[in-house]
């Protein structure tokens, strides 16, 4: 989904099957703050005091799900939402949100009440969110990999730790580069976490990428574990959308074996976009695919959004 302004109904999507841009009337969306996950749309407002959130389907907007409302978090911290499955398939899912510190979860298909609240103190700044084979973990800005454990009960939650800090900058990237963005995303049954890198004088743009399996306590190191051929499968990241890999293809329109990166939070005329395609094989980025589909923005607006397809 293209950038839109806060207050616009009219959206753009672009297709990489096609590589063609089409409109949608979404008046849903009007006025609210959009992530994605699975597929769907979670829409955030702020109304008297509270957030309001809901869930909608581009391809059928008129399902909607209301989930519950929240006082007391300003919409600005939130980062990311993440589902557990897809509620076009089952009424048991979770939705999940970040924070840098917090997540909050709400089970709407079977009626929860409310949103639940797990806060870890004395932790890192937590970076990206991902649900994966039944679990939720969450990855912080030392490359830390751990799980959601007990979220029922907020009193009891807590983060065990299942792969522990990644090595230092300088020991990993070099003297000169350091980590823009650590991303958690599945891709052929295994949990990887990909980093995007940049130069320490020009953190705009980001210049690579290093994927490595996450070592899940089994004697492996995160040198051990680093991946450097995605196979025939693709890789979609994002800061506002839950990550996820495809197989690439001629129908699917992407590339194999690459990493289709969004870094930027938000689109402004006086910055340049992060938005690039890093070919795992050669290490280049391809700057220009997004040349069809990006034309110049005379205000910020949101960020860019993956919506992964269903297939």
């Amino acid at each position: 989904m293209l950038p839109k302004r806060i207050d616009a109904a009219m959206v753009q999507f672009y297709t990489l099957a096609k590589g063609e841009i089409y409109n949608a009337n979404l008046p849903e969306i009007s006025g609210k703050v959009c992530f994605a996950s699975l597929g769907w749309l979670l829409t955030v407002t702020r109304d008297q005091g509270e957030l309001k959130f809901n869930m909608l389907h581009p391809s059928n907007h008129h399902a909607q799900i209301q989930l519950p409302g929240l006082l007391r978090c300003p919409l600005k911290n939130i980062w990311k939402f993440a589902l557990s499955s897809n509620p076009r398939s089952t009424l048991d899912y979770i939705v999940m949100f970040q924070t840098a510190t917090t997540l909050g979860f709400c089970r709407p298909g079977l009626g929860g009440q409310g949103w639940k609240h797990l806060r870890f103190e004395g932790h890192n700044y937590i970076r990206d969110l991902t649900h994966y084979q039944g679990s939720f973990y969450v990855v912080d800005e030392t490359g830390r990999v751990s799980v959601v454990c007990e979220i029922e009960d907020p009193k009891r939650a807590h983060l065990s730790v299942v792969a522990p800090e990644i090595p230092s900058e300088e020991q990993l990237l070099g003297p000169k580069k350091g980590i823009k963005q650590l991303y958690l995303v599945e891709s052929a049954g295994s949990l990887l976490v990909v980093l995007c890198t940049s130069y320490h004088n020009q953190y705009e743009s980001t210049i690579g990428c290093r994927v490595f399996k996450v070592p899940f306590s089994n004697g492996n190191s995160w040198s051990d574990s680093e991946v450097k051929d995605l196979g025939n499968r693709a890789l979609f990241l994002s800061n506002s959308s839950s990550s996820f890999s495809i197989e690439g293809s001629g129908n699917s329109g992407c590339k194999p074996n690459c990493i289709y990166f969004l870094n930027s939070k938000r689109v402004s005329p006086f910055v340049d976009l992060d938005v690039g395609i890093f070919n795992m094989e050669d290490g280049t980025i391809d700057r220009h695919f997004s040349n069809s589909f990006n034309s110049g923005f005379e205000e910020i607006r949101e960020s860019h959004l993956w919506i992964q397809p269903s297939f």
